[in-house]
């Protein structure tokens, strides 16, 4: 007998991110679609949001407007921790901002 099943491939996201949300974020993704009865779209090998027209956020800071935006993930997590965190991650965004890489020291500074 022929058995129909479905894989589903989880990755984690960066190495940076916190595991429990991460997991969170998911479960509750996932809870959302089947309380609304939303189709699966179509299996894809490819690249994801990228292939079905949806640029994923590029950096941390469009990532976290994209959070702020998330009206489910805000109310799901928690706006007190939604609003922690992105603050958190503010800050973090502005002190990479501004630091000297090691390559920007190598490629401007070299001469000094």
């Amino acid at each position: 007998m022929l058995r129909r099943t479905t894989r589903l491939e989880l990755r984690a996201a960066d190495a940076a991110a916190n595991p429990y949300l991460v997991i969170a974020a998911n479960l509750f993704a996932g809870l959302d679609g089947i309380q609304r009865e939303l189709d699966l779209p179509p299996a894809d090998i490819t690249h994801g949001a990228e292939s079905a027209g949806r640029a994923l956020p590029s950096s941390l800071d469009e990532s976290l407007q994209a959070l702020r935006a998330d009206d489910l993930l805000v109310r799901a997590i928690g706006a007190p921790i939604v609003d922690a965190f992105c603050a958190l991650k503010t800050l973090e965004a502005e002190r990479f901002r501004r630091a000297v890489t090691e390559w920007e020291i190598n490629e401007y500074a070299w001469h000094l």
